[in-house]
C-alpha cells in the first residue's frame, strides 16, 4: 500500500495496486492502477455480481462507473476466458465452477498422471502449485 489518488472515486489516501489482468488469471507483472480499498474491493464484486448472477445491481455511482466499467470488464473477459479454456495447471482454477466435462478432463489427467484416484491427483496438483509460488526456505 502507499499514498495517492484513487483512479475512480479520486480519493487521496492510501492506495493499493489493482492489476488490470487479475493476478489469479497471470497478471502479476501487468499492468496496474492505484485505487482505495473500497474502490478496489468493489471492482472485484461489481465482476463478480455481474458474471455469476447475471444481476444488473450496480455498486458505483455513475460517475465512478465510467472509470470503473473498463477495469469490470476486464475481470469479467478474463472469468469467461478461463471458463472457455481452463489452466488445469493453476489450481486456483481448479476452485472455481468446472463442468462435467472439467471433471472429465482432470479424469484423463489423472490416469496420464499415472494416479488412480482423482481426490490423491487433485491434492498432489494443489500442494506443487503451492509449493512452487511459495517455496520453503
Amino acid at each position: 500500500m502507499k499514498i495517492g489518488t484513487c483512479y475512480i472515486c479520486g480519493r487521496k489516501g492510501t492506495v493499493q495496486s489493482h492489476h488490470i489482468i487479475p493476478q489469479t488469471f497471470g497478471g502479476e507483472s501487468g499492468p496496474v492502477v492505484d485505487l482505495d480499498a473500497a474502490c478496489h474491493q468493489t471492482v472485484h464484486s461489481q465482476a463478480l455480481n455481474f458474471e455469476s448472477k447475471n444481476s444488473n445491481v450496480m455498486l458505483f455511482s455513475e460517475k465512478e462507473w465510467v472509470k470503473a466499467k473498463p477495469l469490470v470488464d476486464y475481470i469479467i473477459l478474463e472469468i469467461r476466458k478461463n471458463k472457455q479454456n481452463p489452466d488445469f495447471t493453476n489450481p486456483a482454477n481448479l476452485v472455481l465452477k468446472i463442468s462435467k466435462y472439467d471433471v472429465y478432463l482432470l479424469h484423463l489427467m489423472k490416469t496420464d498422471a499415472g494416479y488412480t484416484n482423482l481426490q490423491d491427483y487433485t491434492k498432489d496438483l494443489l500442494r506443487a502449485f503451492i509449493k512452487s509460488k511459495f517455496p520453503t526456505a
